[in-house]
């Protein structure tokens, strides 16, 4: 098993690197390396704060959830989920042998079996479930139907350029399933469970390399919990089809980071930067990962090279953004001109970043509730018409009043709330876009009714099965936050760390709802399920040293 940077306790060993030469090999508590260590720990720290925080916060003081569930259920069910894992941290660290249990290429057949098959009751769950979808998905379904696009699909389109790639494929899975007499909404049920599956694959490897087959297995299970059994599943949209974008980036930015030649760096992080590129057609907070890679890539470089060698590092992580910017506009392009809508006025939407700020900031009442920077009919109504530096100097006024309404601490207040709102549901806004609560079930087979009484807010266990979900959903948040607490640095951890801060951050400072962090759930869980084999803090080791039954506990494996 790799092991990360460990601080100042773990010296580097020295990398073969092209044409003979060795990589700089860097002295036990070394400048850069304790650089890198404190940097790191910080942000891993940072996001493991975040994350313990908000994990508290929605278990403590929830936030009203559009799906409803048991606050005290939810409560007792996370309580058993962070005693579970509390469990399992201490077991691992106690056996004598501490090698994964399943490894080599067996454990890895195994893991690729193990996804196919979660992957195939994943489908079947979805295919009991499928329903006319509404909102933006049900554009695109209209939209995919034709192949020259009506004046209001057309405008639609022009507005929301974003939604072109997504046409494109929707066009593409329409008449792929037409060959084979499968429906839209079935087409989208077998590429989504392609996206599933290649996830699942990704996750057990990313944890593979850090803590074992086992622990990765355990995550693809984890991962088909909160995604593979989800009314996602059926929709045709960007959240399921970027997840696997999302995966295999992180796999390989962790792989870049730890490559031994710059060869091999570079065609890791080059890969990762069209996966990335590609996952930025369909959703642009794909770029957290990019960023995240590029940081991790940037610490190896700057530690492990001088000179020549160093200046190409640095130029290949600037050519990898480029290649990743290349890779979305190129793509963009090729979707424009296919759908036939070259030479229209392509992203006419007055709306600028600036005013994604504002409605972050928007709250909006209803019979459901309050909901905290979620979309705004109101907003997007007076940007209509508007230019964008009009939209601008809208935002900018928005912005400023609710400032100076809020005040320091009232600002604060909100984003707390923000965040518990956006972390608090484990659905991820399932059902809750435009009107797909009351659309109309179009499934049949002998499961149907089973699946619509656990999964359809219609059903008879439709409150329990959330009041599940969000316990172990809150229990998996505290876990991954306090994990990276007590945990001491680690690059591919912290890589993946740095990736879920990227989505909160994005989520409290611009407009958006819990459905924008379901591409990123598989890494929370991979934080979760990564952590029994990272070492210790020293200062944690303390504490639990203290601890007669925990004396083990600081204790490192050795895989």
């Amino acid at each position: 098993m790799n092991s990360g940077v460990d601080g100042s306790q773990q010296a580097e060993v020295p990398m073969p690197e092209q044409g003979g030469q060795r990589a700089v090999t860097e002295p036990r508590g070394s400048r850069r390396l304790r650089w890198e260590s404190h940097i790191g720990a910080f942000l891993q720290r940072i996001a493991g704060g975040y994350l313990a925080l908000v994990g508290l916060g929605v278990l403590i003081t929830p936030v009203r959830s559009p799906s409803g569930y048991s606050a005290v259920a939810a409560a007792a069910i996370a309580v058993l989920t962070v005693a579970v894992w509390c469990w399992w941290f201490v077991a691992r660290r106690r056996r004598t042998d501490r090698s994964p249990r399943v490894t080599g290429r067996y454990g890895l057949a195994f893991g690729v079996v193990l996804a196919a098959v979660l992957s195939a009751f994943s489908a079947v769950i979805a295919i009991s479930q499928t329903y006319v979808v509404t909102w933006d998905a049900g554009v695109i379904r209209d939209g995919a139907a034709v192949h020259r696009l009506p004046a209001y699909l057309a405008k639609y389109f022009e507005m929301y350029s974003n939604n072109i790639p997504m046409l494109y494929i929707a066009r593409h899975v329409r008449s792929a399933g037409a060959h084979v007499g499968l429906g839209y909404s079935g087409s989208f049920v077998v590429l989504n469970t392609a996206c599933l599956f290649v996830t699942l694959v990704a996750v057990h490897l990313l944890v593979r390399r850090l803590t074992g087959d086992g622990p990765g297995m355990v995550a693809q299970v984890l991962t088909v919990v909160f995604v593979g059994i989800s009314p996602w599943m059926v929709v045709g949209y960007t959240d399921v089809l970027c997840m696997p974008c999302v995966m295999v980036g992180l796999v390989l930015a962790a792989y870049a980071a730890h490559a031994r030649r710059l060869r091999t760096q570079t065609a890791c992080y080059f890969g990762c930067c069209i996966v990335i590129g590609v996952g930025m057609l369909l959703k642009p907070t794909a770029v957290i990962v990019l960023i995240a890679a590029a940081a991790a890539l940037l610490a190896t470089v700057v530690r492990r090279h001088r000179g020549r060698r160093l200046v190409i590092g640095l130029l290949v992580i600037v050519v990898g953004a480029g290649l990743c910017a290349g890779t979305e506009m190129s793509g963009s392009k090729f979707a424009i001109d296919r759908v036939g809508l070259s030479g229209q006025a392509i992203n006419s939407s007055p709306a600028t970043p600036l005013s994604f700020i504002a409605g972050g900031l928007l709250e909006v009442h209803s019979k459901h509730g309050t909901t905290y920077g979620g979309f705004n009919y109101s907003l997007i109504r007076h940007e209509n018409g508007k230019t964008p530096e009009q939209v601008d100097r809208m935002s900018r006024h928005i912005i400023r009043e609710q400032l100076e309404q809020r005040g320091v601490l009232g600002t604060v207040g909100y984003e707390w709330s923000k965040s518990r709102w956006n972390w608090g549901d484990s659905t991820f806004w399932a059902y809750h876009e435009g009107s797909d609560i009351t659309a109309r079930v179009i499934a049949h087979g002998p499961l149907v009714a089973t699946v619509r009484a656990w999964n359809h807010p219609g059903g008879r266990y439709y409150h329990l099965h959330n009041s599940v979900g969000n316990g172990i959903w809150f229990g998996l948040i505290m876990i991954s936050g306090f994990g990276l607490l007590i945990m001491t640095y680690r690059r591919d951890v912290a890589l993946v760390a740095l990736t879920v801060l990227g989505i909160a951050l994005f989520t409290l400072i611009f407009q958006g709802r819990s459905r924008y962090l379901l591409p990123f759930v598989p890494a929370v869980i991979v934080l979760v399920c990564a952590l029994p084999g990272t070492r210790v803090a020293p200062y944690a080791r303390r504490i639990a040293a203290r601890v007669p039954w925990n004396s083990s506990a600081g204790q490192a494996p050795t895989a």
